[in-house]
């Protein structure tokens, strides 16, 4: 929603955006970290809950798209 908002204000003419922050992993939303734990899932963020990688190209192509790539 919000890379969509950005881009809309973008094709209105807000040059003042110039860049987008995605949080992304391999895999899709985040896992606690506990120190010692031996269970964590590789590709999960153990910070911020992240896109997974198949969204995060799509998105990355929508944009692309979008703005006239």
């Amino acid at each position: 929603n919000v890379a969509g908002e950005v881009v809309a204000q973008r094709e209105a003419g807000n040059r003042a955006i110039v860049g987008l922050m995605l949080e992304s992993n391999l895999q899709w939303r985040n896992q606690k970290f506990v120190l010692g734990a031996t269970d964590l899932r590789y590709g999960v963020s153990v910070t911020d809950a992240c896109m997974d990688w198949d969204t995060t190209a799509n998105l990355l192509m929508k944009i692309h798209l979008a703005l006239g790539g």
